[in-house]
């Protein structure tokens, strides 16, 4: 926490408590939201909106893919017996013992009207139910939700949304992280962050591999964005005060950093010759096949 300050404020509660403080507290402030709309106590779409409402505001969401299919799988009636709250959170350990199947308090887990209004109030809407709609269960329908919920967040102004796929040592997919900007500033420091800390981690070789070959895009539309956005200019590879093709790509496109290696051997053919910073002459959009 060095270069934030010596002190950490820890509070009590949900974030609805403390929100109206937060945003009114911090309102010229940068802020960074960390969210889990399926954690102990669930997230409005509402107050993810009101997290985002300043212009410099970000979040990293914490989007239980898994947890929500289920979910949506219980909202359609294609789940039964009373299942509990550990099945949709994270926290099991800590949402365990605030309920037992005889607590008449506890939530009707196996209810497929508790679950829609669960998902409902996390999506702000039916917009889940349109994504799962005739989508297997499966990675597709936990891509669906995904996809849902990352359109959400860019109706809500960050334009620029990553996703990031976390695994746990064995390989097993556990979660989402999804980052919301309004910046492509902020999109080129998560993902620097997300490849750094995966370099970095201690999972099994195996593992990592699995994660990058997740996070890569496809190069071919990158490309075309390249020439399209910058047809009839000479631009840099990089460079600190110049608009330069490496920071634009990790901003405006799906590229991860340990793609940028195969991205400028694609771009060769538009490499201007000299010593130098490298440059590319863009001479006019790609004209599709």
């Amino acid at each position: 926490m060095a270069p934030f300050g010596d002190s950490v404020h820890v509070r009590r509660g949900t974030l609805k408590d403390y929100l109206p403080q937060i945003l009114s507290e911090y309102s010229q402030t940068p802020t960074l939201f960390f969210l889990d709309p399926f954690g102990l106590k669930g997230l409005a779409a509402h107050q993810v909106a009101d997290c985002l409402a300043g212009e410099a505001n970000e979040a990293l969401v914490l989007f239980n893919d898994p947890g929500a299919e289920r979910l949506a799988g219980a909202a359609e009636g294609q789940l039964s017996g009373r299942q509990g709250p550990g099945a949709y959170s994270l926290f099991d350990q800590l949402d365990d013992p605030m309920w037992t199947n005889d607590d008449e308090n506890a939530p009707a887990w196996s209810d497929g009207g508790a679950c829609r209004e669960i998902l409902e109030t996390a999506f702000g809407g039916g917009s889940w139910e349109q994504a799962v709609h005739g989508c297997p269960s499966g990675p597709a329908r936990r891509t669906a939700l995904i996809n849902a919920y990352e359109g959400l967040l860019q109706t809500l102004g960050t334009t620029f949304t990553t996703q990031i796929p976390v695994r746990n040592r064995a390989g097993q997919r556990e979660y989402t992280l999804v980052h919301a900007s309004k910046s492509p500033s902020g999109r080129v420091a998560i993902k620097e962050a997300t490849i750094g800390a995966l370099n970095a981690c201690s999972l099994p070789g195996r593992v990592k591999d699995i994660l990058r070959l997740e996070l890569e895009a496809d190069l071919g539309p990158v490309e075309a964005l390249l020439c399209e956005q910058f047809a009839g200019q000479e631009v840099q590879w990089t460079g600190r005060k110049v608009t330069n093709i490496r920071k634009f790509i990790l901003g405006h496109s799906a590229v991860f950093p340990h793609q940028l290696g195969a991205m400028r051997t694609r771009l060769f053919r538009f490499k201007v010759p000299g010593r130098g910073p490298v440059r590319f002459l863009f001479s006019e959009p790609l004209k599709e096949i």
